[in-house]
């Protein structure tokens, strides 16, 4: 899922790297993202 959000801009370095880390932990399919405000 990551690999969908790598080429986009998204305003921020910070930003950036929160989009790929919640879609590296989102479902293969994108349906579910399973990870707590407290591990992101």
């Amino acid at each position: 899922m990551a690999n969908a959000f790598a080429e986009q801009k998204f305003g921020s370095a910070t930003r950036k790297q929160i989009i790929m880390f919640i879609a590296d932990k989102a479902s293969d399919d994108g349906s579910g993202i399973w990870c707590s405000k407290g591990t992101i």
